[in-house]
């Protein structure tokens, strides 16, 4: 389906044909949710059908749950990958949101807080992180209250979790 010229998708665990024509130049991102309503973005656009494919977002876990989980009750959203494990609180927010980071290796992040088009509404300069743990604070007071997208990558690795400001 489409609406506005914005590609929407639903259950596409259950029907992946749907996007083997989705051109990734259109510049909408495809998020959805999978049939257990974990929110999902697709990241490889050269095979849909992979589950890999897909980047995991938060709601109670995820298909692929060593990589993105969240607790709602906590408000905690975690990220995980070989060697950084990321925690994004509190989960709604109100005036900052904390990315801590732990790290085995030295690396760059880059994070961005976007609105439901993935329009860019804040973002910072890559954050070198080095091995240890380490924690930014995110002044999100200029934001009205809503749910946005809080996007993290770094060379190897692009995930979005929901972001809800109170």
């Amino acid at each position: 389906d489409t609406l506005n010229g914005k590609l929407q998708i639903y259950n596409a665990w259950q029907h992946p044909g749907n996007l083997l024509n989705y051109d990734k130049q259109a510049g909408y991102p495809i998020i959805t949710t999978d049939t257990n309503n974990h929110s999902l973005e697709l990241v490889n656009y050269q095979n849909t059908l992979l589950p890999q494919s897909w980047r995991m977002g938060c709601k109670n876990g995820s298909p692929l749950a060593d990589t993105a989980s969240c607790n709602p009750d906590e408000g905690i959203t975690t990220w995980q990958q070989a060697d950084m494990h990321i925690l994004i609180y509190p989960n709604p927010a109100k005036n900052q949101v904390f990315i801590e980071v732990e790290s085995k290796t030295e690396q760059m992040l880059e994070w961005q807080i976007c609105n439901l088009q993935s329009k860019a509404l804040q973002a910072a300069q890559p954050w070198r992180i080095m091995p240890g743990k380490q924690a930014k604070a995110v002044d999100i007071r200029h934001l009205s209250s809503g749910m946005y997208l809080l996007k993290l990558f770094n060379n190897e690795t692009y995930t979005v979790q929901k972001l809800i400001i109170e």
